[in-house]
């Protein structure tokens, strides 16, 4: 006597995430419409494993990184572990195919990747998620930076963000500034920028005081706390002649910041004259990015009215990273576009309307009768390019109306047995009850105009 089998209970794993179409349409949309500005921007697509060789991602930031990752058994012996972000798996890459890519090397990737973190539902966050990154190798000027943040700009701005509760800043510093500044509070850059900081990046959670607890905390002494507290004194600035004035306060300070400041003039000019609006930039002078392998410019956008969000998108230049993985370093910088996070906002912001099906016509069924004529309409609509579907079961009429307006299907189609001789079709517009009837040979044009009014 054969037995039962159990039932499995269906369930997902804590910090991940099933896209039923309603939600997952619009996903589609935003990522075409990110792909849409990485095409317009010269970026090449890139995609590669969800996993590599553990000593691969390890070498990106160490035990930080260990952290993170999802290690695999294999059978084989090998370590190998999930992708935590893309820039590891661009940087193996480079330094992989140096002969199959040409520098300057600009190159998009859209992926999931997976992180052993604890998630925060809404801001976004997740064990697993969708990383859409940009990255230009093997140019050291700042263009290269600038080009990247003009990006990014564009790329919100193609999404909806822009004024009110939608408005978007992409916050800017540059992390040679940073060491400038640590070295000139008397403290030695090689071993106490990292430290610097992480204590700067909290600097959204806690406040100036709270920055200020975590350096004493940290040990650093009170004459340099009180040179780098200097720093949220000065304010941020919005860009253009503003961001000009707070670098030259700044060059008041000491004469060693100039060579850092004047990379960072570089960059600001370079912004304006890739038309950058000054209102959607801020020179944030503790920005920090508490990842330790940034090495000249750092970025990140945030929304002003939604600051749980956290960043919707964040990078910066990295130089040293390549370099572990070839025989020659290359410099490099990239940002990230947070999809899960810009998801989120927007979600929160009402920019998100729910779709559940992109069909534009339905082709309701009547029998065997007439099916055939149903069929031919379905595959001449679908030839000119309208998104068709054919209610696959002979059922009453009232039936598939109904499955239509669930779906929110614009438009039916119906060959019945008086149509089908007469060679007509009768098209009914849902949303207001609108039905004509048409020749069979017209019915893609009257579709259009029905779909269109």
């Amino acid at each position: 006597m054969s037995q039962t089998p159990q039932r499995i209970t269906p369930r997902i794993f804590k910090g991940t995430r099933d896209f039923l179409p309603a939600a997952m349409i619009p996903r589609e949309d935003i990522l075409e419409t990110i792909r849409g500005a990485f095409h317009r921007y010269g970026f090449a697509p890139l995609q590669t494993p969800a996993f590599e060789y553990l000593e691969i991602l390890t070498g990106k930031s160490g035990g930080e990184a260990d952290k993170l990752i999802y290690n695999l058994a294999y059978k084989g012996g090998d370590e190998l572990a999930l992708h935590y972000d893309l820039t590891v798996p661009l940087a193996r890459v480079v330094a992989q195919y140096p002969d199959q890519l040409p520098l300057p090397f600009r190159r998009y990737q859209i992926q999931p990747v997976w992180r052993a973190d604890r998630p925060q539902l809404r801001q976004g966050r997740f064990r697993e998620f969708v990383q859409c990154d940009a990255d230009i190798v093997g140019v050291d000027s700042t263009l290269a930076d600038a080009e990247i943040i003009a990006l990014t700009a564009g790329v919100l701005a193609d999404l909806g963000f822009g004024s009110d509760q939608r408005r978007f800043v992409i916050l800017v510093n540059d992390r040679r500034l940073l060491s400038a500044l640590t070295a000139w509070a008397g403290l030695d850059p090689q071993t106490e920028l990292a430290k610097v900081c992480r204590c700067l990046d909290k600097y959204d959670k806690v406040g100036r005081d709270g920055v200020e607890a975590e350096f004493d905390r940290e040990r650093v002494p009170a004459e340099a706390v009180h040179r780098l507290l200097r720093l949220f004194d000065l304010g941020e600035a919005a860009g253009g002649a503003a961001a000009a004035e707070k670098l030259a306060a700044l060059g008041r300070y000491a004469a060693e910041l100039r060579p850092a400041l004047d990379e960072l003039a570089a960059l600001f000019a370079a912004l304006e004259a890739l038309g950058v609006p000054d209102e959607r930039w801020s020179f944030t002078p503790w920005l920090a990015r508490g990842l330790d392998y940034y090495t000249g410019p750092i970025f990140e956008s945030v929304l002003p009215a939604k600051p749980h969000i956290g960043s919707l998108t964040g990078g910066g230049r990295y130089d040293g990273l390549v370099g572990r993985f070839a025989k020659r370093d290359l410099p490099a910088t990239g940002t990230t576009i947070g999809i899960d996070r810009i998801f989120a906002a927007m979600e929160q912001l009402g920019m998100i309307t729910e779709r559940p099906s992109r069909t534009r016509v339905l082709v309701a069924d009547f029998g065997p009768e007439t099916r055939s004529a149903s069929l031919r309409l379905a595959a001449e609509l679908r030839r000119a390019g309208i998104d068709t579907e054919v209610y696959l079961e002979e059922a009453k009429l009232g039936k598939q109306f109904k499955y239509a307006d669930r779906l929110n299907i614009p438009l039916v189609a119906l060959i019945g047995p008086e149509e089908a001789a007469a060679g007509t079709v009768d098209l009914k517009r849902l949303a207001d009850g609108r039905q004509v009837s048409v020749a069979a040979e017209d019915s893609v044009d009257e579709v259009r105009n029905l779909l269109a009014g």
